[in-house]
């Protein structure tokens, strides 16, 4: 029955999907295996032997890194390479190197059980939290312990099988150096069994414009060496051994892609002009960081949107001034000297449930109680992405939207709350853009009945 099952035509898997288009070619598995980890008791007077060798590790280990980056920088971008950054750091955190080495002297073990002792605490106290970014923190922590392990035991790791047709990748998770491998090799397509839309595997299969399809459960099991696999990241959605009709409408759909694609690449270098002259400013619609790259690349002038909801949705606590601060500085470097238009948050009250102290019924919350309503009744909240936005203008040409402005006392107070951030900046003796644009999102149709109005206010 379990056989018949896996031979089935047009077996179906979802996930989160990434990268570009679609892909089809025939299933490679990559199974994942650990090293066994010994469990030495020293002699006294080996201990700070051991401790040499662990640091001899951290070394190798680094020059790895370093060089994995440096390829990555120089075939994919810096973005890119970026991701590794976070493995470097690990291979100096004052917490990681600092505990394993107090394990070596004081319970007298090896090198190999104290950093896995370690590393495993920290997992798991990551690992209570749901925060997509403590995730990609554990993600992180687990192929940081299995590369200075391997250095340890003088192994090798266990290298991504090279294709010699097109393929499919099917694997538990990759690491950022695993993932810098597929560049230019013969895998069309990832599935993967681990990671999110803001995972290093996403960032980087999008910067390669390889199609991805992440998070998909049991994918090393569900699929079989040889099958035939469509990926469809424009979806999330992985079918496996599609029948003849499946395999010709993909086929389809993926020509009309690449079409679509070769239009797009022609028009890049062009410039949006109508045909009486005027240029037109053509931006992007983006919500992370990493797709600036890409919005670059596709001759965008600037970003016409940057949506700020993906940083109150991904933690059950609400971001902070300086993680906000982080994020909007990131952009203004990486995009100036063009503009980037940062929108205020745009959630409805669901998400601030247990902060707020009281909330509102609605029959259609999409229109009601949320975004720059609940920045008005609660200012704290918008006040702080307020300063975290003026800080990082500083660092570029960033812009001020908010969202769901319908009357002209919503604008108004709004823009009181700038001058409450800017002068909360100025006793700080923070720096910041004193002449920032401001405006809003016509969206409502108040908004649009009175939007000579309230551009005026603007």
């Amino acid at each position: 029955m379990i056989a018949e099952e896996h031979n089935a035509k047009n077996r179906e898997y979802r996930g989160i999907g990434t990268g570009s288009g679609i892909a089809m070619a025939k299933a490679v598995i990559v199974h994942r295996g650990e090293a066994a980890i010994p469990v030495i008791t020293l002699e006294p007077e080996k201990i700070e032997r051991e401790i040499a060798r662990f640091r001899e590790s951290l070394f190798i280990s680094r020059e790895q890194l370093l060089k994995i980056r440096a390829t990555v920088a120089k075939t994919m971008g810096e973005e890119a390479a970026g991701v590794i950054d976070a493995q470097l750091m690990l291979l100096s955190d004052p917490f990681l190197v600092d505990e394993t080495e107090k394990l070596i002297k004081l319970k007298r073990v090896n090198a190999e059980h104290a950093l896995d002792t370690v590393i495993q605490g920290a997992i798991e106290s990551l690992g209570e939290s749901k925060d997509p970014t403590f995730q990609d923190r554990v993600h992180d922590l687990n192929d940081i312990r299995g590369r200075i392990i391997s250095n340890l035991l003088g192994l090798k790791g266990q290298a991504i099988p090279m294709p010699e047709e097109e393929a499919i990748l099917v694997i538990s998770h990759l690491a950022p150096s695993e993932t810098a491998q597929l560049f230019g090799s013969k895998y069309v397509g990832l599935v993967t069994e681990i990671g999110g839309f803001t995972s290093h595997i996403a960032i980087m299969s999008r910067t390669m414009n390889l199609p991805a399809v992440l998070g998909v459960e049991n994918a090393t099991e569900e699929i079989k060496r040889g099958e035939e696999v469509i990926v469809n990241s424009m979806k999330g959605i992985v079918i496996v051994n599609p029948d003849e009709e499946t395999e010709k409408s993909y086929n389809k759909l993926k020509s009309i892609y690449i079409k679509r694609r070769k239009l797009i690449e022609k028009y890049i270098p062009k410039k949006a002009v109508t045909p009486d002259g005027h240029k037109v400013s053509v931006g992007a619609n983006m919500e992370l960081p990493e797709e600036v790259p890409m919005a670059k690349h596709f001759g965008a002038d600037g970003i016409g949107l940057f949506r700020t909801e993906l940083l109150y949705m991904k933690s059950d606590k609400l971001p902070s001034e300086d993680e906000q601060f982080e994020v909007y500085k990131n952009i203004a470097c990486q995009i100036r000297p063009d503009s980037a238009i940062i929108r205020t948050f745009d959630v409805g009250g669901d998400k601030f449930a247990g902060i707020l102290t009281h909330h509102h019924y609605e029959p259609n919350p999409f229109l009601g109680w949320r975004a720059i309503r609940i920045g008005l009744e609660y200012p704290e909240i918008l006040k702080t992405q307020i300063c975290a936005i003026l800080r990082a203008s500083n660092f570029g040409n960033l812009k001020i939207m908010f969202p769901m402005i319908s009357l002209p006392e919503e604008l108004k107070r709004a823009r009181e709350l700038v001058e409450e951030c800017k002068d909360i900046l100025r006793e700080r003796g923070e720096k910041f853009n004193e002449k920032i644009e401001v405006g809003i999102m016509v969206e409502v149709p108040s908004a649009a009945i009175l939007s000579r109005k309230l551009a005026e206010m603007c």
